[in-house]
C-alpha cells in the first residue's frame, strides 16, 4: 500500500486513486484501479472495477482487454510462485549431480564427457532459474542462494575442463 504517487497534484486526497480505500482497491499503472476480490490475500485480485455507476454510488464491473491485462499481471505480481513460463530443464536430482561433480586432474575422455554433461546441466539450470526468479516470493533468499551456488560450480567446472580437456565446454 501506498500513497498516490503524484501526491496532491490531482487532489487532497493522496488515496484517492483507489477510492479512498487502498486496503480493498489497486491501481498498479494509474489507469484504473482494481477490485480486490476473494478478501484480497496474494493472488486474491481479480477483474477491474473501473467505472463508476454514478448516482448508483456504486460500481459496474469492466471487463475488457485492460482490465484483464491487469487482472493477469496482478495476479503474476502477487503469486508466490516463480516467473519462468517453461518446465526445469533437468530434474533436482539432475542438478544436484551435477552441482555435486567431483573434478579429477587425471580425467581421461570418458570423463571429459561426464564433465561436459554436469556443465551443460548447470547452464541450462542457470538461464532457467534467471527466468524463474520472483522477487516477490518469501524464498527469494533461497532461490537466490541456489542460483550463486550453480554460477559458482559452473565457472568452476568450466575452468577445470579448459585445464583438463581443453578449450571451452561445448554446448550439447
Amino acid at each position: 500500500m501506498q500513497a498516490d504517487p503524484l501526491g496532491l497534484v490531482d487532489g487532497a486526497s493522496v488515496y484517492g486513486y483507489a477510492r479512498q480505500n487502498p486496503l480493498r482497491y489497486v491501481d498498479p499503472r494509474g489507469e484504473e484501479f482494481m477490485d480486490r476480490v476473494g478478501g484480497g490475500g496474494p493472488g486474491g485480485y481479480g477483474v477491474a472495477a473501473g467505472m463508476e455507476v454514478g448516482a448508483l454510488g456504486g460500481s459496474a464491473v469492466y471487463i475488457g482487454p485492460t482490465a484483464l491485462d491487469l487482472a493477469r499481471d496482478l495476479d503474476r505480481y502477487f503469486s508466490q510462485g516463480g516467473n519462468a513460463t517453461t518446465q526445469s530443464p533437468y530434474s533436482k536430482p539432475d542438478e544436484n549431480d551435477a552441482l555435486g561433480f567431483v573434478p579429477d586432474p587425471f580425467g581421461d575422455d570418458a570423463y571429459c564427457l561426464r564433465l561436459k554433461r554436469a556443465i551443460n546441466i548447470l547452464r541450462a539450470m542457470s538461464a532457467w532459474r534467471t527466468t524463474d526468479l520472483s522477487y516477490r516470493s518469501d524464498s527469494i533468499g533461497g532461490h537466490l542462494q541456489r542460483l550463486a551456488r550453480v554460477n559458482s560450480t559452473l565457472k568452476r567446472l568450466e575452468d577445470h575442463y579448459r585445464i583438463v580437456c581443453g578449450g571451452d565446454c561445448p554446448t550439447e
